[in-house]
């Protein structure tokens, strides 16, 4: 199934304490790239949290995927993750890459993060996207 724009996964139900991250892959280059690619996680004030590149061969919903574990893993209970990547969103709701198996693992231990953090991930159009903002100001 595909996601739409907005479908979330997760509790809907939130709190006013409640964090919102936004996370984005890139690539250097061409994608898939021989050089490299990376991510960005931008959050909840808004501050760059990290915005990460690995030089190795790599296609850009791989980095989707880094970015959305790596803000899984920095995100508190009951929080909100937005990306524009419909691929990770539901990699990471499946658990499973069927067209890359190499990145089942980190899918799914990223489901199970997710699940037992009660986050919820949603797909927001890549216009508002801030972690997408600051890779096209610095032309990643």
């Amino acid at each position: 199934m595909t996601p739409t724009l907005g479908q979330s996964v997760g509790p809907m139900e939130r709190n006013a304490a409640v964090k919102v991250w936004h996370v984005d892959g890139f690539t250097l280059g061409a994608n898939p790239s021989p050089h490299g690619g990376g991510f960005t996680v931008i959050g909840p004030a808004g501050q760059l949290v990290v915005s990460h590149t690995l030089y190795r061969p790599m296609t850009n919903n791989e980095a989707e995927l880094l970015a959305l574990a790596f803000a899984v893993w920095k995100a508190s209970p009951q929080d909100v993750i937005y990306t524009d990547s419909q691929t990770a969103f539901y990699w990471t709701r499946s658990g499973v890459c069927a067209s890359r198996p190499d990145l089942t693992t980190i899918a799914r231990k990223t489901k199970h993060s997710i699940r037992t953090k009660a986050l919820t991930v949603t797909v927001i159009p890549r216009e508002q996207n801030l972690a997408g903002h600051y890779n096209e100001q610095h032309a990643h």
